[in-house]
C-alpha cells in the first residue's frame, strides 16, 4: 500500500522546493525526489488522508485556468512527450511500477498543470483503468497513434519496450520535421525583412525625397516617380490594404480547415514548387513510414495502423489514399498494391514493401524506407540551405538598391546637368 510523505527542500536553481509525494516506502520516496531537489531538507510521513487531502488541494490550485486555457486544453509539447515517453519506459524498465513512475515524473515536472495531469492518470489506473484509457482522457496530448501503440504494449506485456522505441521514433520524426521547418523558415523569414524593409522605406524614406524633389521642379525619371506614387497610395490607404490583408488571411485560413477541395489544391500547388515541393513530399513518405513501422511493430493490426496512420499524416491527399487503401486491405488486397493504386509511396518504396511483405517483415521495411528517405532528405536540406542563402542575398540586397538608386537618379541626373553648363 502507498504512502504518503511531505517534502522540503532546495532545487538545483536554489530555490526552495515543497509538496506531497507518494512511494511505497521513505527510501523510495527520496529517490523520487532526486530529479526534483538537489538537498532533502525534511521528509516527513503523513496519513493518507492528510495526502489525499493536500493532494487534491494542489490538483485544484493547478487547475485553476482562465476561460481561453479551458477553450484551449492543456497540451504538452512534441519535446516533453518524448522525454516523458523514454523516462518513463526507462523506469518501468528498471521494475518501477506503472503508478509509482507516473508520480515520480509528476513530482519532476515544473509545469503544475503537466504534473496534475500525470497524477490524475496515475489515479485513474489505481481505479483500475488500464494505461491507455486514462491517456485517452488527454486528446490534445496524446494522439490515437500514441494510444494505440502503448494499448498493444500493455496488452503484449512489453510495455518498457514499446515506450522505449516509440521514444526513439518521434524523436527522429521530431528532428526531420525541424530540419524541413528550419530550411522553410530562411527563406519565408527573409521575405518578410524584405517586405518590412520596403514598407518603411515607402512610409518613411521616401516622402523625404519626395518633399526635396517637389522644390527643384524638374522632370523626374519614370521610376522615381512610380516609387513616389506607390509610396502615396501606401501612406493614404495603408489601413485599408492592412484590413483587406488581414481579411484576405483569416478567409484562406477558414477556407484552409473546412474545404476539403481547396485544402487538396492548395497542398498539390505546394507540392509543385521547386526544390521544397520535394522536401515536404519527402517528409511526408517518412513520417508516413515512421508511423506505420511504430504501429505494426507494437502489433497492432494493419487495417487499424492505416487507418490511425490517415489522422496523423497533415497531408488531405495521402489521408485520403490511406483511407481507401485500408478499405482495400479490407478486401484481401496486398499492401504494396494498394499503396501503389493510389500513389501514396514512390515505385521505389512500393517495390521495398512487396518485399518485406513476402518474407514477413513488413514493419522492418517500412523502418528501412524511412531510413533511407531521411537520408535522403537530409542531404537535400544541406544542399538548399548552402544554395538558397548566398541567393537570397543578393535578391534582397538587389532590391534594397535598386529602390535607392531609384530615389537617387535625380540627384545624379542634376549633378550630371550642372557639369555640363
Amino acid at each position: 500500500m502507498s504512502r504518503y510523505f511531505q517534502y522540503k527542500g532546495l532545487a538545483k536553481d536554489g530555490h526552495k522546493k515543497n509538496g506531497i509525494i507518494e512511494a511505497e516506502d521513505e527510501d523510495q520516496a527520496a529517490a523520487l525526489l532526486r530529479p526534483v531537489v538537489s538537498t532533502l531538507i525534511n521528509l516527513d510521513e503523513i496519513s493518507p488522508e492528510e495526502g489525499n487531502r493536500l493532494m487534491v488541494a494542489e490538483d485544484i490550485k493547478a487547475n485553476r485556468v482562465s476561460f481561453f486555457a479551458r477553450i484551449f486544453p492543456h497540451k504538452i509539447s512534441a519535446t516533453e512527450l518524448s522525454f516523458f515517453t523514454r523516462q518513463l519506459g526507462i523506469m518501468l524498465g528498471a521494475g518501477m511500477s506503472l503508478v509509482n513512475s507516473l508520480e515520480g515524473l509528476a513530482v519532476s515536472q515544473q509545469n503544475p498543470k503537466t504534473a496534475a495531469m500525470f497524477r490524475d492518470i496515475a489515479d485513474r489506473i489505481r481505479q483500475g483503468k488500464n494505461f491507455w484509457e486514462a491517456l485517452a482522457f488527454y486528446p490534445a496530448s496524446f494522439n490515437k497513434m500514441y494510444i494505440n501503440v502503448v494499448r498493444s504494449g500493455e496488452a503484449s506485456g512489453k510495455l518498457d519496450e514499446i515506450l522505449k522505441e516509440l521514444a526513439n521514433q518521434m524523436e527522429k520524426i521530431r528532428k526531420i520535421r525541424s530540419d524541413v521547418m528550419g530550411a522553410m523558415y530562411y527563406p519565408v523569414f527573409s521575405v518578410v525583412v524584405a517586405f518590412v524593409v520596403v514598407l518603411i522605406m515607402l512610409i518613411k524614406i521616401i516622402p523625404i525625397f519626395e518633399k526635396m524633389y517637389a522644390g527643384f521642379g524638374a522632370k523626374l525619371p519614370p521610376i522615381t516617380l512610380l516609387l513616389i506614387s506607390i509610396s502615396q497610395g501606401v501612406r493614404s490607404y495603408f489601413f485599408l490594404f492592412f484590413g483587406l490583408f488581414c481579411v484576405l488571411v483569416f478567409g484562406l485560413r477558414r477556407l484552409w480547415l473546412k474545404n476539403h477541395i481547396f485544402r487538396v489544391n492548395v497542398e498539390a500547388l505546394l507540392l509543385r514548387i521547386p526544390f521544397f515541393g520535394t522536401i515536404l513530399r519527402e517528409f511526408a513518405y517518412v513520417q508516413l513510414c515512421r508511423i506505420l513501422s511504430m504501429l505494426l511493430g507494437s502489433g497492432v493490426h494493419i487495417v487499424e495502423s492505416i487507418q490511425l496512420s490517415a489522422e496523423v499524416v497533415r497531408w488531405q491527399s495521402m489521408s485520403q489514399g490511406l483511407k481507401t487503401c485500408a478499405g482495400n486491405l479490407q478486401e484481401g488486397q496486398y499492401l504494396a498494391d494498394s499503396f501503389q493504386k493510389e500513389k501514396i509511396l514512390p515505385d521505389l518504396a512500393t517495390q521495398m514493401i512487396r518485399s518485406g511483405e513476402e518474407t514477413g517483415q513488413v514493419d522492418q521495411m517500412l523502418h528501412n524506407v524511412a531510413n533511407f528517405y531521411d537520408e535522403m532528405l537530409s542531404a537535400k536540406i544541406k544542399g538548399i540551405n548552402s544554395v538558397i542563402e548566398p541567393i537570397l542575398i543578393v535578391l534582397l540586397g538587389g532590391l534594397v538598391a535598386l529602390l535607392l538608386l531609384a530615389m537617387y537618379m535625380p540627384i545624379f541626373s542634376m549633378s550630371k546637368a550642372m557639369q555640363g553648363h
